[in-house]
């Protein structure tokens, strides 16, 4: 008599769980598989929360893959939607354009970054200091 073992595992797929796959292959150096990841994971995703949630993680893996046209044109389109919502966005754009040289881009990114924090004391960026090296590296490179 055979014995039978049922491993099916159910599972229902939701954005947090492609989000949280596409950060485990981010750790592994898995660029582009995390991106099918988020990109999946987007698709699932039920409220605006969730789906800007992995936009922003999305053009943050296309930063690190070094895919920054496209984490550039990602950024613009989140930036034209949610610009009060997420200030760090600006910071993000900033690093692209600094990637590829376009310092005088990035510095007015940078600028725009600052002075929404400035304005809106409430909000708080983990970037703002890097931010602020970042504009004394690019005006000594100007």
């Amino acid at each position: 008599m055979s014995k039978q073992l049922n491993n099916i595992i159910a599972m229902n797929p939701s954005a947090q769980l492609y989000y949280q796959r596409a950060l485990k292959a981010f750790d592994r150096q898995q660029m582009d598989k995390g991106i099918t990841y988020l990109k999946r994971g987007i698709s699932l995703a039920w409220n605006n929360q969730d789906y800007y949630y992995g936009q922003i993680q999305l053009a943050l893996m296309y930063q690190h893959a070094g895919r920054f046209e496209e984490s550039i044109e990602l950024i613009e389109e989140l930036i034209r939607e949610q610009k009060s919502t997420y200030p760090d966005l600006y910071y993000f754009q900033a690093v692209n354009l600094s990637y590829l040289n376009r310092f005088e881009e990035a510095l007015t990114y940078l600028e725009e970054f600052q002075y929404i924090l400035d304005q809106n004391s409430f909000l708080d960026s983990q970037y703002q200091e890097e931010a602020e090296r970042m504009v004394e590296m690019i005006n000594q490179q100007l």
